[in-house]
């Protein structure tokens, strides 16, 4: 068995051409519970906005209620965004509705590592879901850089959701065609639900070939309650005592695999019922 912790949502990196990041974390409660704030995204076929997808926790408030009036210069200038929170598309992946999880096809071709570890795992392993968070602060919403002041020294990384891996393929949308085994070139049937699942992946609206994990219905979700595994980040995202079971080093952004079924049994444990 395998599993994979896999960084997403917005964080306080910059924007780049890969990641629609928004330089600010989400929202945690004192009662563990959260915002899961995706990334933007610079492609056409998104129709959720963050002023549209309601907060999981306040009643009357939206995504765009827990991010800062003014949008990143970057995301501005450089991608043509919309001046307005309310406005801006949201990358929905991993989409824990369809239980997907998509990455460009070509990334494995071109090395990146993230996306080769992606294609490793197996059916019944794990892809756990990891995001930086930081305790609310209304007030501090007033502008970014206020925000950004607010949230440094005190963010943490979580897991915040988890898949069970149903399948793993390499999808042709163009042709609707699906494609698993070892190199992924071995053609495929699924069956129209599981399909529909996939198509309804951000990554699908793209046409080129996309690897996409499917995750199992019952066995994956995105969690009510956060689990910590690092200090904050005054003191550089070492593993607290949970991190501690999984990895050795910082948890920047990006990834860690796990290979211990110990490890990953004991994980599944801690997290199931959040």
């Amino acid at each position: 068995m395998k599993a994979l912790l896999l960084h997403i949502a917005t964080d306080s990196t910059k924007p780049t051409d890969y990641y629609g990041t928004l330089g600010v974390v989400g929202p945690i409660f004192g009662d563990g519970s959260f915002e899961y704030i995706p990334i933007t995204d610079f492609e056409e076929g998104e129709e959720n906005t963050y002023g549209k997808i309601p907060s999981r926790n306040i009643r009357g408030k939206y995504l765009s209620d827990f991010l800062p009036k003014d949008l990143p210069s970057k995301l501005q200038k450089d991608f043509n965004a919309p001046p307005d929170w309310t406005k801006l598309e949201v990358h929905n992946d991993p989409d824990f509705s369809n239980k997907t999880y998509g990455e460009p096809y070509n990334r494995i071709k071109e090395g990146v590592p993230k996306t080769k570890l992606l294609a490793t795992l197996e059916k019944n392993g794990y892809l756990f879901f990891v995001a930086s968070l930081a305790p609310h602060n209304e007030e501090a919403c007033t502008n970014l850089s206020t925000l950004k002041q607010w949230q440094t020294g005190k963010k943490a990384k979580y897991i915040i959701g988890y898949f069970k891996v149903q399948g793993i393929y390499r999808v042709d949308p163009n042709a609707e065609r699906v494609y698993a085994g070892n190199n992924f070139e071995v053609e495929v049937k699924l069956d129209d639900k599981t399909f529909d699942r996939i198509k309804a992946n951000p990554h699908y609206y793209s046409k080129d070939d996309i690897l996409v994990v499917v995750g199992d219905e019952s066995e994956s979700k995105l969690l009510q309650k956060a689990f910590q595994i690092t200090i904050d980040s005054s003191q550089g995202l070492k593993p607290n005592s949970n991190g501690g079971r999984i990895f050795s080093r910082a948890f920047i952004r990006g990834f860690k695999q796990v290979n211990n079924e110990e490890t990953i049994q004991w994980l599944i444990e801690r997290v199931r019922y959040l």
